[in-house]
């Protein structure tokens, strides 16, 4: 139930494979929303939803993978609708861009997959910072770490998406890295399985420091920013 109407079930679109993860463009400029959808196969699933007949339609299929890997976290560029980050369970933390800027993921368009990095474990989590400069990955392996990335505009195939490490932190969590929140490029709030939640200063040189943490009694798996808007309708609605 939202904002006190009932949930009314729309569509069931069969996939053939398990849904890791799923996103909604935040590209505004598109008239037909569309969502990536991860899965347990390697690829990413594009959906356009038409809000008159409100159905979703294929759009294309990308598979940036082999089958056996899963795609564990998606997530759209904050500028760019042609790049999507993903983290795989190889361990491996990719962009994926796609050739056609006008039209990307169309079932015409090519995907370029860049690696920026590798975990020793399954990465879960990953997060732009708030001006797109930096990715931050967490990890299995209770790794936190932050690239410096690097979006070559050139029409060079060869010329793609590179990136620098700036640290990694492999002290501060006692369990995997499951969700990071960034608040600004040095400063971010983390989740673990080891139950806390943590909120981390993280210059890009130096030690990080925990400046609060506190003890959630459970795994936390997904941090949001809620505006006052969102607050006051769940507040409203008795949530």
């Amino acid at each position: 139930m939202a904002n006190g109407v009932p949930s009314t079930h729309v569509q069931t679109v069969p996939l053939g494979s398990a849904v890791l993860d799923v996103e909604w463009t935040p590209h505004e400029s598109k008239l037909i929303p569309m969502l990536c959808v991860a899965t347990s196969t390697g690829s990413l699933e594009f959906f356009a939803f038409d809000a008159e007949v409100e159905k979703l339609t294929q759009k294309s299929s990308k598979q940036i993978s082999d089958t056996e890997t899963l795609v564990l976290d998606l997530l759209w560029h904050p500028s760019r609708a042609d790049i999507i980050a993903v983290t795989l369970s190889d361990g491996t933390v990719s962009l994926c861009r796609s050739d056609d800027s006008k039209n990307p993921w169309s079932s015409s368009s090519q995907t370029t997959v860049t690696e920026l990095t590798c975990h020793s474990l399954e990465p879960w989590t990953l997060a732009f910072s708030p001006d797109a400069s930096h990715v931050f990955s967490g990890g299995d392996d209770a790794v936190l770490q932050a690239m410096q990335v690097s979006l070559d505009s050139s029409s060079d195939e060869d010329n793609g998406p590179s990136s620098t490490t700036l640290w990694t932190d492999r002290k501060t969590h006692e369990a995997g890295v499951t969700a990071i929140l960034p608040l600004a490029n040095d400063l971010l709030i983390t989740g673990s399985y080891d139950d806390n939640i943590r909120l981390i200063a993280a210059p890009p040189v130096g030690r990080r420091q925990v400046l609060a943490e506190l003890n959630l009694s459970g795994g936390v798996w997904r941090l949001r920013m809620l505006d006052d808007d969102t607050v006051s309708n769940d507040a409203g609605n008795g949530r």
